[in-house]
């Protein structure tokens, strides 16, 4: 499975924990961008993952389900095919 790494914009739903006058309450979705790995795309919504591992990619965590009459566009990003250099925290 390879997963695709993909930005989502959409409309959240939000909520403030303080008290306001009734004239003053904003009443309106607040546009959000999500980046993640895209595990599942269907007419129901989009599930995304911040992080998934290189020994087996069947498994993932921190993910996000956005239904999908909350996103407004899925950007696919381009995954240059070249081998992984190993990190040396030394140099």
């Amino acid at each position: 499975m390879s997963l695709q790494p993909v930005i989502v914009t959409w409309m959240d739903a939000w909520g403030e924990d303080v008290q306001r006058e009734t004239e003053n309450l904003e009443h309106h979705p607040v546009e959000t961008v999500s980046v993640g790995f895209l595990v599942r795309e269907d007419e129901v919504g989009a599930s995304i993952a911040m992080d998934t591992y290189t020994d087996t990619l069947s498994e993932v965590r921190n993910t996000a389900f956005i239904p999908r009459g909350m996103i407004r566009k899925i950007t696919y990003l381009h995954q240059p095919r070249q081998e992984p250099q190993a990190y040396d925290d030394k140099e």
